[in-house]
């Protein structure tokens, strides 16, 4: 971990209860973090500090779930937005109709636009869980703390930066699964403010870019190694992404080979590609019928067209 843990346990005994499991102790302690009584918050920061590798991968699944929970109640706020939008279309065209004004409804329709941007935000379990999971040195809570860039909150913003300049350059092209496809659209998206503003967080980026990128970077990637010199831009991190772009290019191309290799073939459907059963030798269908068992004994020519002069089969 980044920071030294407590000296002794008597803070994890204060904060978690007694007969409580590990993660509901976790979540007591992140609760108490918050609390505006400066002892119960320093006794519960001492005890995240300290709960090892057993307590971050419990905080890892606590991020999980409060993530998950974040995406279900954005997807029905979203619908609920979208009804409240219908009605609102509704009532301004009646309203416009009927030249009535309506100030009272466009002030709740404010007012609703600000719960609805508001309850898709992080929680506070979620905040909590993500500052105390920047404090370890393990590459595996990368991905959590790239979604803390997308907080609205400059604090956390600049906590998450200097985790990352820590975490991202440690990455290399094995750990292709620390990341998911949402956090690299993060990273692409913080890519080009990062080198306007923290250009060590560019750097971090490009450099783990360089190892896990994929296609989608290249946009990114390419605009920023093409600034010219003199720009806005630091020059080592122009010349960063221009390091990093070969590297992405080949990448999309491997890519886009292994995705055209396993493309089904142009032909496959058509009727002269599938197996038929193969034809009669003979011209004359009722050669291959077999006489009946009830049939009298009568000669049977073989029919062969090198036979039929020279042999005559006859039964038993």
């Amino acid at each position: 971990m980044n920071r030294a843990a407590p000296t002794s346990m008597d803070s994890a005994v204060a904060v978690a209860p007694g007969e409580s499991t590990h993660a509901q102790a976790i979540r007591e302690a992140l609760a108490n973090a918050r609390s505006p009584k400066a002892p119960v918050r320093e006794k519960a920061i001492w005890y995240l500090r300290g709960i090892g590798v057993d307590g971050m991968n419990a905080l890892l699944q606590i991020v999980a779930q409060e993530d998950r929970n974040r995406r279900k109640r954005r997807h029905r706020l979203l619908w609920c937005a979208g009804v409240y939008a219908g009605i609102f279309v509704l009532v301004a065209v009646i309203a416009l109709q009927f030249d009535v004004h309506m100030p009272m409804f466009l002030s709740m329709f404010g007012s609703m636009s600000g719960v609805l941007s508001g309850a898709v935000l992080f929680s506070q379990t979620h905040r909590s869980a993500i500052r105390a999971l920047s404090d370890f040195d393990d590459i595996r809570v990368t991905g959590a703390v790239v979604e803390a860039l997308q907080v609205p909150d400059r604090d956390m913003y600049a906590l998450a930066s200097r985790a990352l300049c820590r975490l991202l350059p440690r990455l290399r092209a094995s750990d292709t699964g620390i990341l998911n496809v949402e956090q690299r659209a993060i990273l692409n998206r913080t890519l080009s403010r990062a080198a306007k503003r923290r250009p060590e967080l560019a750097l971090a980026i490009l450099a783990a870019l360089s190892q896990v990128g994929d296609e989608k970077a290249l946009p990114a990637v390419t605009a920023l190694a093409a600034l010219p010199r003199g720009s806005r831009i630091r020059q080592e991190v122009v010349a960063a992404a221009q390091q990093c772009l070969p590297l992405l290019q080949q990448r999309a191309i491997a890519q886009e080979t292994d995705r055209h290799l396993l493309r089904p073939a142009d032909n496959v459907g058509r009727e002269d590609s599938l197996l038929r059963a193969a034809a009669p030798t003979s011209a004359d269908p009722t050669g291959l019928l077999l006489p009946s068992a009830g049939a009298p004994p009568t000669a049977q020519a073989v029919n062969s067209p090198a036979l039929s002069d020279s042999a005559e089969v006859r039964p038993g």
